[in-house]
């Protein structure tokens, strides 16, 4: 480049020149993004058609602290949390972008396990996605503390995220291990003209209620401790950036293009191609001004507000998720859940949820019709097997009572609030008890006395 283009700030540039076929064709190109001496990205590779965007190969590398995701760390304490290295390939041959490699994990650190990988055959159309990532922590305490939070019990955590897709359709699977716990949720996804159809469920064979309990104080707190480090950055007044912490790329208001008096012949121009001029008026021509190259935007707020949106999905959303845990440790006389979710033609219905007791049983059903009656819920369902004594025992009712339970109900009232619907339900609810006894005072409390 005799012009002195062959870098401009962190974009280097070897040979820019025609192609045999006639192409506008870059060779050689390299970009950097972060300070100088240790750039978090560098990248380079070859552009066969400028014009176009096309016979795009681009080779990079990625070399991020932690506190690129992990806003609550400081320069002090981020070496715990080791780095981010990862490496990328970019091409397009003829038939659309490609990101044929993403890899990226963490190391220097006992603290923690991240570890992604994505490829996308053809990005504008989302279609060959396959994407995995896993992390892993020990021991979710030491982690606190080294972010400087308040220690928890400390339990290992683990998440696996797998997904794969081709264009509408996509599958998604996601495995949860905390303590002894083991849970998975699976999810088959379609965007169909008629509307969105999901398909999935969680399952477990086994959940231990303490594990559950001590992964969501360990995400709670770590969110609660993320949103006040943010917080307390953005209060903070600016400050000198630190080289090796990773800064947005914002790229400079475009120049004020100079009058022909005013213009140095040493100042580079934008390159702008000759239109033909029969195509234009003779006004037209002289008024010519550069513009920058700006590729369009697509913009996807409508799609996914309509996708999200309440009435979207009771409308033409089909969808079914089920529940299915084969059993429960820490809670007392519940050893198991079953259930479903359905949402069709604008009726959301849950249930029947099947929970196991001990000896017996309890089964609800809940059911919407959010297009005719979106503000009323029926709830109907059956008991048996239950234990009169363990019940009121349970809720502190100090009334001596023993038996057997059964029983059945179908009820409707106002879906505001759980509240609301104990004040306006009405329906029907049926109970007996079969070889028991109960204290006089029970009969008293019921008016029977």
């Amino acid at each position: 480049f005799d012009q002195g283009f062959d870098r401009i700030g962190q974009v280097s540039l070897s040979q820019l020149h025609r192609s045999p076929e006639g192409l506008l064709e870059i060779e050689n190109i390299g970009f950097q993004a972060g300070p100088k001496d240790a750039p978090y990205l560098r990248a380079k590779g070859s552009i066969g058609d400028v014009l176009r965007f096309e016979g795009i190969d681009i080779d990079g590398t990625l070399n991020l602290p932690s506190s690129a995701i992990l806003a609550r760390l400081g320069n002090d304490d981020a070496g715990q949390f080791g780095v981010l290295d990862g490496n990328f390939k970019i091409t397009e041959k003829g038939n659309g972008l490609s990101l044929e490699q993403f890899a990226v994990n963490v190391t220097d650190t006992d603290l923690w396990t991240f570890d992604t990988d994505v490829t996308l055959e053809h990005v504008q159309s989302v279609k060959g996605l396959e994407a995995r990532s896993e992390i892993g922590i020990d021991d979710t305490s030491s982690f606190l503390e080294a972010l400087g939070g308040a220690p928890l019990a400390g339990e290992a955590l683990n998440l696996k995220l797998d997904i794969t897709g081709e264009e509408q359709t996509f599958d998604s699977k996601i495995a949860i291990t905390t303590g002894s716990t083991r849970a998975e949720v699976s999810l088959n996804t379609v965007f169909a003209e008629t509307g969105l159809i999901a398909r999935g469920g969680l399952s477990s064979d086994r959940v231990v209620v303490s594990d559950v309990k001590d992964a969501a104080a360990f995400l709670i707190r770590l969110g609660q401790q993320e949103k006040a480090s943010l917080e307390a950055k953005e209060t903070q007044p600016p400050v000198e950036s630190d080289d090796r912490v990773p800064q947005p790329l914002v790229l400079a208001d475009e120049p004020e293009v100079p009058t022909p008096d005013q213009t140095d012949e040493r100042v580079p121009q934008p390159l702008v191609l000759a239109e033909d001029p029969e195509d234009q008026t003779s006004d037209q021509i002289d008024e010519r001004v550069a513009q920058p190259l700006v590729l369009p935007k697509q913009d996807l707020s409508g799609a996914t507000e309509q996708f999200m949106s309440v009435d979207y999905l009771a409308t033409r959303a089909d969808v079914d998720f089920g529940i299915d845990i084969k059993q429960i440790v820490g809670i007392d006389d519940i050893s198991s859940v079953e259930s479903e979710l359905t949402m069709r033609d604008g009726k959301l219905s849950f249930g029947p949820l099947n929970i196991s007791h001990g000896g017996g049983y309890f089964n609800l059903s809940a059911a919407m019709d959010v297009v005719d009656a979106p503000g009323l819920v029926s709830i109907n369902g059956s008991t048996g097997g239950g234990d009169l004594g363990k019940i009121m025992s349970s809720i502190g009712a100090g009334i001596g009572a023993q038996g057997i339970l059964n029983g059945r109900f179908s009820l409707t009232g106002s879906s505001a609030s759980p509240q609301s619907f104990l004040k306006s339900m009405s329906g029907q609810a049926d109970i007996s008890m079969g070889r028991g006894r109960i204290d006089t005072s029970l009969l008293d409390l019921a008016g029977l006395g």
